[in-house]
């Protein structure tokens, strides 16, 4: 197919910038920043949602449990500490040190798991927070990049450069 504008050159199938090579250039650095913005919100979802399953609950029981040892406390009353963080079994014969030792380690685990749960909501309000910010900037990004690096087809002329839409 022969140049309609200057008659010598030959027409050729292309693709060049919609709006300029630089603009393209802005529009694939847009595109990069809104990729790892999106995959740093799925990353903080997932480090949020693993902060929020973890527990530690049998370690604190554990410990609180040693303490018991430590204060002569029958096996039978601290085994049944270490379940489920309460003394289920009758303690009245105890002396008052040790129902106080028992009462102290009951709270403790009652504060701890309270304290726990304030941080977990507070790791996943945050963490909920910053992933809807990556991800809304991620895609108002990746759509700026994506329609700043468009390209078109077009009929280029090898020797003068005029340009033709390709219907």
């Amino acid at each position: 197919m022969k140049c309609t504008h200057c008659t010598r050159g030959d027409m050729q199938r292309a693709s060049v910038w919609a709006l300029s090579l630089p603009l393209g250039i802005i529009g694939y650095v847009l595109s990069i920043v809104a990729v790892c913005l999106l995959g740093s919100a799925i990353w903080m979802f997932l480090v949020a949602y693993g902060v929020i399953g973890e527990t530690n609950e049998a370690e604190i029981r554990k410990e609180l449990a040693d303490e018991l040892r430590a204060q002569n406390i029958a096996d039978a009353l601290v085994r049944d500490f270490e379940e489920d963080g309460t003394v289920d079994t009758p303690h009245d014969d105890l002396g008052f040190q040790q129902r106080e030792a028992i009462d102290d380690a009951e709270l403790q685990y009652r504060a701890s798991k309270a304290g726990e749960a304030v941080g977990k909501g507070i790791v996943a309000i945050v963490g909920a927070s910053l992933a809807y910010w990556c991800v809304s900037s991620g895609v108002v990004l990746l759509i700026a990049g994506l329609l700043l690096s468009l390209r078109r087809r077009v009929w280029l002329c090898k020797s003068c450069q005029y340009i033709v839409r390709r219907a």
